[in-house]
């Protein structure tokens, strides 16, 4: 036996040891009934309305048994790209079925997708994060998750929106494992928001100026701590250790080029603010 393979079977029995220590939380036949449900709606292909309500009562009947109140689900989708291809994948979909309560999941283009029902009163972070976590790191997995939802027939939006959390997490925070809707929702918008477009090229004419400016004042830092602040002038004068009438005129200089003024214009200049910093911080990393 080769030391890799020796490495292997232990790999194996530490996961069977785990997913065997807790029993399943879904009874086989609603596990198969809501998975193909679920495999279905992401294949694009149609299911009734009776289907669906046929195999919710059974879900709902389990949960009541058990005590456990319904709450919603999330959508996870773990890259499973880097697995060992001697590890199968209906095996990864059995440990994390064991692991993660009230889990369905299947495999789908190089990928594990999950659908976990989060019981009323409990948090995605509680139920699934905070177990999840160590597995992806042993597995050199990385997961996205989707926002919270009710509606089956919206289960492939969310797959959707998981595998978007995947994608702009690991570009944004490749250290990190875990990438929740909550978190990486605002970095998603902002790569989104520039389009076919340069940065640059959705900055105003007089925002290009502004950032531009070399007279040996921070027009632009000037501006984010003022927005910042709730356009509080006398907070942002004591953030940048000014007196109010030497930050007045400050001020005044931006308004000639900026829209300070109106809700419109403050969304804007944040976005671009946001933005630039966003980027920025890719560019480093």
């Amino acid at each position: 036996m080769l030391p890799r393979d020796f490495l292997l079977f232990q790999e194996f029995a530490r996961y069977i040891r785990r997913a065997l220590s807790r029993p399943s939380n879904i009874p086989s036949e609603q596990t198969i009934s809501m998975k193909s449900i679920f495999y279905t709606l992401l294949q694009c292909f149609p299911i009734s309305q009776e289907e669906l309500s046929a195999a919710e009562a059974d879900l709902r009947q389990l949960l009541e048994m058990n005590q456990v109140a319904f709450g919603h689900w999330v959508c996870i989708t773990i890259d499973s790209a880097n697995r060992d291809k001697q590890l199968p994948e209906e095996y990864l979909c059995a440990v994390l079925e064991n692991m993660l309560p009230y889990t369905l999941s299947f495999g789908m283009d190089n990928r594990i997708v999950c659908f976990s029902m989060i019981p009323a009163g409990d948090t995605c972070r509680n139920t699934v994060c905070d177990i999840l976590e160590p597995y992806l790191k042993d597995m050199n997995f990385r997961a996205g998750i989707s926002d919270a939802f009710t509606d089956i027939f919206q289960s492939h939006t969310h797959y959707r929106q998981s595998l978007a959390m995947l994608k702009t997490g690991f570009s944004s925070q490749p250290e990190r494992l875990i990438y929740p809707f909550g978190d990486f929702i605002l970095p998603y918008m902002l790569e989104h928001c520039v389009g076919e477009f340069d940065k640059d090229m959705i900055f105003t004419e007089g925002l290009r100026a502004l950032k531009e400016l070399d007279t040996g004042v921070d027009y632009w830092d000037t501006l984010k701590r003022y927005l910042d602040n709730e356009c509080n002038a006398s907070k942002t004068a004591q953030e940048l250790y000014l007196h109010r009438s030497t930050l007045q005129p400050r001020l005044e200089k931006i308004r000639t080029l900026a829209d300070m003024d109106t809700p419109e214009g403050r969304l804007y200049l944040r976005i671009c603010i946001y933005l630039e910093e966003y980027l920025d911080s890719k560019k480093r990393k």
